[in-house]
């Protein structure tokens, strides 16, 4: 699945001191690993620091200290580069750098910033009208559930600046050291995402120049800490609570055309399957065919903890049984239904075996026969596949960002060789990255569902017009949110639905007691897909 560089770029790492974070020297490593740059120069500026923090504060760290917040040897990262002083400015022009990454909280933004073809990245985090400190601490603090992340690229110094990434991360409320490793070791792979793009000659940003002044760091006072200490046990009494109850979903069709749920009719009366026994059902794709809806979904059996891929049909006024159509060795799950040359396809996800699998229809609904693997090597969640001006397109997510980073890849032919997007992952955001079924065209433009799983795992989809979509290109903009029927059995959440006609078919979420309780304790805690 890799992309071909046509030249590696030299870049500088501006830093404090002789020791770096452990994200930070994850960051450097990516981009050697990746063999896009090569480190040419360390710049030190000593000089530059930051508060610390109160008594209590430091004490927290020193008990409950995220891993990416360990400290390495700087030697150990960049082995014999030359090392410099922030000062010796022709020195650094010297090194002939394509990009310096900031490290240093004074060097990043003065006389650096014109010493590098590519100016100086920075790595920045924090939602509006939060101030910069510890990374989650003031979200936390505040009950937000997500933080906002950019890299960006100083290139003078009058404190303009454009955004090369930038992402909205999921939030672990009752756990600060997975909030904190979360962000940190996803915004160090970013550095090398840019970098990839530069020196495979792709735009790293269409974003224009804007004011990106840094806001002042505040580091956590006692009386802060005390507070963020209250809110953390809150949080965790709550989520024991939750501990005792599990996900159960369940599909639902409603008359709703594509066209009219942007125009703002709402989703009502739905007419849900009858309930499962020893299960329940997820991820509907429906197809239009002799009268009647049919819907392919995701069947999980609580006995065995695993899904498979079965079928039902609606006539108009009451489902079918559900019946299993496909079962393949793994967990199945998000049968994604789709027509090429008069054949109906299904690509359902099947991550754990690390391979997106095509099937065919031999006798529609029923009757499917493997005929493809269009990508192995990877834990593809959610394949969605559709054409657009030309080209074939299959987006997803992986087992490693499930929810927030999304990748996009496209062929010429639906049985590939397909080739990622030069800019992939194209979007990191647990607001509305993940598919939530299949993209559709109202008027001529595409639109395309997706996830919002930032306050709860599939809590409502986001229909995103999609604005460009070319091997080098991908923005889209969000259009409007459809959100779980309040007042029905399934209210907790919705992550999926489709078209078929005048029907609308949706999943619904509601929680329930477990029926037996699992191992407890914080180190085996693990909340949402």
């Amino acid at each position: 699945m890799g992309r071909m560089v046509s030249h590696k770029l030299r870049f500088g790492i501006a830093c404090r001191t002789r020791h770096l974070a452990a994200w930070q020297a994850q960051a450097a490593r990516h981009l050697l690993d990746e063999g896009v740059a090569e480190l040419a120069l360390v710049i030190l500026d000593e000089s530059a620091g930051e508060a610390a923090g109160s008594f209590l504060w430091r004490w927290f760290l020193r008990v409950c200290r995220p891993r990416s917040m360990h400290v390495e040897d700087l030697a150990a990262v960049c082995g014999d580069a030359t090392v410099t002083r922030s000062a010796d400015v022709a020195k650094i022009r010297a090194n002939d750098l394509d990009f310096i990454l900031g490290f240093a909280s004074g060097a990043d933004r003065t006389a650096i910033a014109s010493c590098a073809r590519y100016g100086v990245w920075t790595i920045e985090y924090g939602n509006q009208g939060n101030p910069a400190g510890p990374p989650c601490f003031w979200e936390i603090s505040r009950g937000e559930p997500t933080i906002f992340a950019s890299l960006t690229r100083s290139t003078e110094v009058d404190g303009t600046s454009v955004a090369l990434r930038e992402g909205h991360l999921k939030i672990d409320d009752y756990l600060y050291s997975r909030s904190a490793d979360r962000l940190c070791f996803e915004v160090a792979n970013w550095p090398a995402y840019a970098a990839g793009e530069i020196a495979r000659g792709v735009a790293t940003s269409s974003n224009a120049a804007r004011n990106d002044a840094r806001r002042a760091y505040r580091a956590p006072s006692g009386a802060a800490t005390l507070r963020f200490f209250w809110i953390v046990a809150r949080n965790v009494l709550r989520r024991l609570f939750e501990r005792r109850l599990s996900e159960e979903w369940n599909i639902g069709i409603t008359r709703v055309r594509p066209a009219e749920l942007l125009d703002g009719v709402k989703i009502r009366d739905v007419r849900w399957l009858p309930a499962i026994s020893g299960g329940w059902a997820a991820d509907p794709m429906a197809w239009r065919s002799n009268g009647k809806v049919h819907v392919l979904c995701e069947e999980m059996r609580l006995s065995s903890g695993k899904g498979r891929i079965s079928a039902t049909t609606f006539d108009g006024s009451s489902w079918g049984a559900l019946g299993s159509v496909i079962e393949p060795p793994t967990h199945a799950s998000y049968p994604f239904l789709f027509e090429h040359r008069g054949d109906i396809y299904c690509v359902p996800e099947t991550f754990e075996a690390r391979e997106i699998a095509l099937y065919r229809a031999r006798d529609f609904p029923t009757k499917w026969e493997r005929v493809a693997t269009l990508m192995s090597g990877i834990a593809a969640i959610d394949a969605t596949l559709f054409e657009h001006d030309g080209l074939f397109w299959l987006f997803c997510t992986t087992s490693a960002n499930s929810n927030g980073a999304l990748l996009a890849f496209f062929a010429r032919d639906v049985l590939g060789p397909w080739q990622p997007h030069a800019a992939n992952p194209v979007k990191i955001d647990v607001r509305g990255s993940r598919p939530a079924g299949a993209p559709f065209r109202v008027d001529g433009q595409l639109y395309r569902p997706a996830q919002d799983s930032s306050k709860t795992y599939g809590g409502r989809v986001v229909i995103h017009r999609v604005v460009a979509l070319t091997p080098a290109e991908f923005r889209e903009e969000p259009c409007i949110f459809v959100e779980p029927q309040q007042g029905t059995r399934y209210a907790g959440g919705l992550h999926t639905l489709s078209f078929a006609g005048e029907y609308c078919i949706i999943d619904g979420k509601r929680w329930v007691r477990r029926a037996s309780e699992g191992p407890s304790g914080l180190a085996s805690w693990d909340f949402g897909k």
